[in-house]
C-alpha cells in the first residue's frame, strides 16, 4: 500500500511541477520447508520531485527523478537515500476521465 498526495505548481498551460510525499506499507508471511514462519512489516517514507506534461485534456506525461527517503524492511534492513540522478527515474502516462 501507498498512499501519496502531491502538490503542483502551474507553470504554463501545460507545464506542471510537483513535489510528491508518499507513505509506503506492506507485509509479508513466509513459512520455510521445515514448517517455520516469518512474518515481516515494511514501511518508508519518501519525498519525490517531478514533472507533469499535458498532452490533451485528459492524457499527460509524468516523470519522477530522484526521491529523499527513510525505508525499514524490518529485520535491521533498512536505508536513507537522497538523490536526484538518472538511477531513480519513474515514468508513466496518465489518463484523466
Amino acid at each position: 500500500v501507498d498512499p501519496f498526495v502531491r502538490k503542483y505548481l502551474k507553470l504554463g498551460a501545460r507545464f506542471y511541477p510537483y513535489a510528491q510525499a508518499d507513505v509506503a506499507l506492506g507485509w509479508a508471511n513466509t513459512r520455510a520447508a521445515d514448517g517455520s514462519r516469518d512474518d515481516n512489516f515494511a514501511w518508508g517514507v519518501n519525498l519525490t520531485p517531478g514533472m507533469q506534461f499535458m498532452l490533451s485534456h485528459s492524457v499527460a506525461l509524468d516523470i519522477q527523478v530522484g526521491r529523499i527517503g527513510y525505508n525499514d524492511f524490518g529485520d535491521n534492513n533498512n536505508n536513507f537515500e537522497v538523490g536526484f540522478d538518472f538511477d531513480n527515474i519513474n515514468l508513466g502516462v496518465l489518463f484523466f476521465l
